[in-house]
């Protein structure tokens, strides 16, 4: 059996390297395949890999997995230090945003962090040559959180530059905000938004056996309701961990993605209407023994 490298989130007992939950292939539309570079394994404990351009495009933060002969593996996201390339973007259509203009003549764009991507910035184009304008931009880490600022700053562009405009912020995987204070100026038109992450590394144990055999790793993402990781292993790293370098494939189809009633969303709706239908059975028990007592009383 193969290793299985998984986008997606499982709860991890204390002392054990094996998540509870069972990993469920068939949720997650696509694979990638790791291959061992040439150093091999051998005196080393954990393996590592860097998360590339296809994942942030496709997956976020939530669905990620990791699994050796069909058990999930724990493992630790890092930022990349070091290297020329230590970032990725991933272009957001204009169309998925929500827009708005408040009463203050205040541009408004939400950038509705579905996927939970991790960013650590923005890029933005606008059809407009030249212009000045104070923007901040606002985080949202949960559907109940508050807003908070993550910048504050002023875009000046003249005769067409800078063509774009580069934002660097605290990394967030919550939902964006921009506000565009446009005061007496019409309000600009905004023709690019791009989401730019720092790259990462995926650290995880090495299995015991993984040298016996041909072994193959594959990483499932892709999985659009899948629930955040509860396990890490963060705390077993140290700085002289000796780590064996993987790399990825090309993406390719799951063949294992079928959805069942049994996996989200289906089985959200499943619980939904079972629980409207449970509610109106006894509501209309209710309403029955009601009347009942009514006749029996003006009889």
């Amino acid at each position: 059996m193969g290793i299985i490298l998984v986008l997606a989130g499982i709860a991890l007992p204390a002392g054990s390297i094996d998540a509870a939950e069972k990993f469920k292939p068939n949720r997650f539309k696509f694979v990638k395949e790791l291959s061992l570079q040439s150093d091999g394994i051998t005196g080393k404990s954990f393996g590592s890999t860097v998360i590339d351009a296809e994942l942030y495009k496709s997956a976020g933060e939530n669905d990620l997995r990791l699994s050796y002969d069909g058990k999930i593996l724990p493992y630790a996201r890092r930022v990349k230090k070091t290297g020329d390339d230590k970032k990725v973007e991933k272009d957001i259509p204009i169309a998925n945003l929500v827009t708005s203009v408040d009463g203050e003549n205040t541009s408004i764009f939400i950038f509705e962090n579905k996927d939970r991507i991790r960013l650590s910035g923005i890029k933005l184009n606008f059809k407009e040559k030249d212009y000045t304008r104070e923007i901040l931009v606002y985080t949202k880490t949960g559907r109940f959180q508050s807003n908070n600022l993550a910048k504050s700053t002023t875009l000046t562009r003249k005769a067409g530059k800078p063509e774009v405009h580069e934002i660097d912020f605290e990394h967030t995987s919550g939902d964006l905000q921009i506000q565009i204070r446009n005061e007496d100026d019409s309000a600009l038109n905004l023709t690019q938004l791009t989401a730019v992450s720092e790259k990462e590394l995926l650290l995880f144990r090495l299995p015991e056996k993984l040298g016996e055999a041909e072994q193959k790793i594959q990483v499932f993402y892709g999985g659009e309701y899948a629930q955040k990781p509860h396990y890490d292993i963060s705390d077993s790293l140290t700085e002289n961990a000796n780590f064996a370098e993987f790399t990825m494939g090309a993406e390719k189809p799951n063949p294992q993605y079928k959805l069942t009633v049994f996996d989200p969303p289906y089985s959200i709706w499943m619980f939904r209407t079972v629980f409207w239908i449970l509610l109106v059975i006894i509501a209309w028990r209710m309403f029955a023994v009601y009347r009942k007592e009514k006749t029996s009383v003006t009889g």
